[in-house]
């Protein structure tokens, strides 16, 4: 049911799960072996020490030949509860839908809008099997998986896919972990099928399965790159709506005093607003503010009577060529003028170390490898006379 109820949130842009890998890197940190099971006290200290905000707690009890599941989100560190949703099965056949339903309203409880959980809401029972069996084998296979021991998780993985055959993150799964054995024939195997019933997985998981699938099954390294990038976009994308209320404040001086910039950078949570990774990604956007000496902001930040006075006199420019042309040339120089007074469309003057991104791809970047929405607030640029 973890996974279960796993897979349900991390269909949610408003969530991020705290991932597996630093759960356990947690755990070494605190003297526990990765295995050792996570009680409320010590996933209280895991969050904690990783910056989450709340823990997720649940429970299922029987009541006669019914079941009665209890899904909460708890304050990671007081221990007050943030929301709670209870919900009954009547049969065990139930349980997944019944979780599935719970899950969907303590995304609202937690105060994601009704319009993003409908949105995001694949059922479980398409995103992953109507078999608890088979899901319970899955989780322990995926376990082992995660950990690197994927000669104990193919067992568990096989399992999975014998209970339900049309399981397809078992199925990709199971070849992922045939391909790190170097066993290519089976890996072809499993992650085509997988690749054949992804429109039974969530919009993420499908992902999973297609880049493994161009990567491991037909060789195609540049597809699998590109859906990656596909990936990462997509859950900036869908982060939209997630609130940026934590961040720094950087500063960039010029080493003759009179030239400086102040720029707010923001995200979601403390922990990645005190990250080196996060304050560096500010100082460079401070430096090349300072450099650059962007107008704006963004596109929408341009007046519109600046915009029409710059497309103006394009037009005249372009009054000596044929008349076909001539529209497309002036919105052609209007673009790149925009890339050069637009903060987010300049290219970081620092070329050759940022691989020629612009400031916007720059904040993609930073917002992929911390999982959080990352904001770009507003800058300042300050010169002595001006």
């Amino acid at each position: 049911l973890k996974q279960a109820l796993a897979v349900q949130l991390e269909q949610s842009p408003y969530l991020n799960l705290l991932p597996e890998s630093r759960v356990r890197e947690a755990l070494r940190f605190m003297g526990r072996t990765p295995e050792e099971r996570i009680t409320n006290d010590v996933a209280r200290e895991i969050c904690v020490r990783e910056g989450a905000k709340a823990m997720l707690t649940g429970s299922i009890g029987s009541l006669g030949t019914h079941y009665v599941i209890t899904v909460s989100a708890v304050n990671a560190q007081n221990g007050d509860v943030l929301a709670r949703e209870e919900t009954e099965a009547e049969s065990k056949e139930q349980v997944l839908k019944s979780l599935d339903r719970a899950a969907s309203t303590l995304r609202g409880k937690l105060g994601e809008s009704i319009g993003s959980v409908q949105k995001f809401d694949t059922p479980l029972e398409q995103a992953t099997t109507s078999s608890l069996e088979a899901l319970q084998a899955f989780s322990l296979g995926e376990a082992a998986h995660l950990r690197l021991d994927d000669a104990k998780a193919i067992p568990h993985l096989k399992r999975a896919v014998e209970l339900d055959p049309n399981f397809a993150m078992a199925n990709a799964t199971l070849g992922v972990a045939y391909s790190n054995l170097t066993q290519g024939q089976l890996a072809d195997s499993f992650i085509g099928k997988a690749f054949d019933l992804k429109d039974r997985a969530s919009e993420r998981e499908k992902l999973y399965i297609s880049s493994h699938y161009y990567d491991i099954v037909t060789d195609d390294v540049d597809k699998a790159i590109e859906i990656l990038r596909l990936k990462a976009g997509k859950r900036i994308e869908d982060r939209g709506e997630r609130v940026a209320t934590e961040g720094t404040i950087q500063t960039y001086v010029h080493h003759n005093g009179k030239l400086g910039v102040l720029v707010e950078v923001d995200c979601e949570t403390d922990f990645v607003a005190r990250t080196d990774d996060f304050i560096g990604f500010a100082r460079e956007v401070a430096s090349h503010i300072a450099a650059a000496a962007p107008l704006w902001l963004s596109e929408e930040q341009v007046p519109d009577e600046k915009r029409e006075a710059e497309l103006h006199i394009f037009e005249q420019e372009a009054a000596d060529k044929p008349a076909e042309i001539r529209e497309k040339i002036a919105a052609g120089k209007l673009q790149k003028w925009l890339s050069e007074v637009v903060l987010l469309e300049q290219v970081h003057v620092n070329a050759d170390k940022h691989e020629g991104k612009t400031i916007r791809q720059l904040q993609h970047d930073i917002a992929a490898r911390t999982g959080e929405n990352v904001l770009i607030r507003r800058f300042e640029r300050f010169v002595v006379g001006e």
